[in-house]
């Protein structure tokens, strides 16, 4: 192993799992950096045809409560992303730096996830592996939501540092 592959949570063989953890992580880190959730909701607030911070968060939380998940890779590819979600939000939240707003969005929206996998926790069809994320997963939102300032963050892999494969140096 060395520091141009992913993390694994295997070993030493490849762990397609973590690899994609760490591509979530990735993204969401973009996608909630507060810097540009605080511009949104600035161009919002100048110009209401601007998309506002809560809509653009409800749509991000609705396309992954949507992740099509037609086989078992597939759901636990889901849990993955609702994981790092839940935790970006989490981030956003206890982040004091943060502008006040966005960390009312963010802490809105984990009160809102803390309901709905509450009920999902007892519900017969998402099997045992669902219920059993549902769980970890309110159960996290509730720790945050106990003490914030001494919440410990899950460790999430990191994407392998260098230009992605295949970019051929154009980076």
């Amino acid at each position: 192993r060395h520091r141009e592959l992913f993390d694994t949570y295997t070993g030493l063989g490849f762990d397609p799992l973590a690899a994609a953890e760490s591509s979530i992580a990735h993204t969401l880190t973009f996608m909630l950096h507060p810097q540009r959730l605080t511009r949104i909701i600035e161009q919002h607030a100048r110009d209401g045809a601007f998309l506002p911070l809560g809509e653009y968060l409800g749509r991000t939380a609705s396309d992954i409560a949507d992740f099509p998940a037609g086989n078992l890779m597939q759901e636990e590819l889901k849990r993955l992303v609702e994981k790092q979600w839940i935790t970006h939000l989490m981030k956003l939240a206890g982040d004091e730096e943060v502008h006040q707003q966005v960390r009312a969005f963010a802490q809105s929206g984990l009160m809102d996830a803390k309901e709905k996998y509450a009920k999902h926790a007892g519900s017969d069809r998402i099997g045992q592996a669902g219920q059993v994320h549902a769980r970890y997963l309110a159960h996290l939102i509730d720790q945050f939501f106990d003490e914030p300032a001494g919440y410990k963050w899950p460790e999430e892999k990191q994407m392998p540092p260098g230009s992605p494969i295949g970019c051929g140096g154009i980076f």
